[in-house]
């Protein structure tokens, strides 16, 4: 029953704290230097032409929630990684984690394959829910057998990872030191983008079955306090572009328990001796 209460409380509290604000994702200020924040990229270096990303895109457009995923109807998703820019580069990973036991991993990128352009697809069994494959392909569109791994998850849902110089940080913020929130998402609406991938020259719609995952590698913890001391929080760290994933919210009778078991909490402190 304590368990019970805990994930209510959870639960509760995180639907408050997402109603409350989007993350805060820095515009200047990048540790990386003057025009490298991910902003100044999607604004001023993959728009393509007939497309204007606006000033502030990085905070007005965020997709959310963006803690908990699942595979579209195909059971297919197309990973591509577009980008990173870090002291990290060449210790980085990436993948999806099991919900039940966020130590259970698989790893889509890791750091000898975690390079721009790089193409991964992840798969999930359509006879057993939660057995998820995940292998890399050629320039060429061809699945390196070599590559080829599977892992059975508790649950068809899924958290993210990024693995960065030794620290893990997940797509659920509470699992991460201070509650930092790491990862920012964006969904595409048609924009017309150069990413970093494609031939130079050449442009591809960003569609809206498509994912833009965008990670900061270091821990901003109590944002206030750390974001412009121990971390920039430009989120240029590593970015990902997956397609045919959709988020998953709390489940609302487990979020309205967990909200009102908030307000317990409240009333019973402020009940007198």
């Amino acid at each position: 029953m304590k368990a019970f209460k805990k994930i209510a409380l959870a639960a509760g509290a995180a639907l408050l704290t997402g109603a409350a604000y989007a993350t805060p994702v820095a515009t200047s200020g990048s540790y990386d230097g003057a025009g490298k924040t991910l902003q100044d990229y999607l604004q001023n270096v993959w728009a393509g032409p007939g497309t204007t990303i606006s000033p502030n895109f990085v905070n007005t457009n965020q997709y959310s929630p963006d803690e908990m995923w699942t595979i579209g109807s195909t059971a297919t998703s197309a990973v591509t990684f577009v980008f990173e820019l870090t002291s990290n580069n060449g210790n980085n990973s990436f993948g999806i984690y099991d919900l039940g036991n966020p130590a259970h991993m698989l790893t889509i990128y890791d750091a000898a394959t975690a390079a721009a352009g790089q193409r991964a697809v992840l798969t999930e069994s359509l006879t057993t829910p939660g057995e998820f494959t995940t292998y890399l392909m050629t320039a060429g569109g061809v699945p390196i057998a070599s590559s080829i791994q599977t892992i059975t998850f508790s649950s068809s849902v899924f958290g993210l990872f990024m693995g960065a110089g030794g620290a893990t940080y997940y797509s659920q913020a509470a699992l991460n030191a201070g509650g930092g929130d790491q990862l920012v998402a964006y969904q595409g609406s048609g924009q017309n983008m150069q990413w970093p991938f494609l031939a130079p020259g050449t442009s591809k719609p960003w569609l809206a079955n498509e994912i833009l995952l965008a990670w900061e590698d270091l821990p901003v913890g109590a944002r206030s306090g750390n974001c412009g001391q121990s971390a920039d929080c430009d989120y240029n760290d590593m970015v990902i572009l997956m397609e045919s994933i959709k988020s998953v919210p709390v489940p609302a009778p487990l979020a309205l328990l967990g909200m009102g078991m908030l307000g317990m909490g409240v009333t019973l402190r402020r009940r007198p001796a």
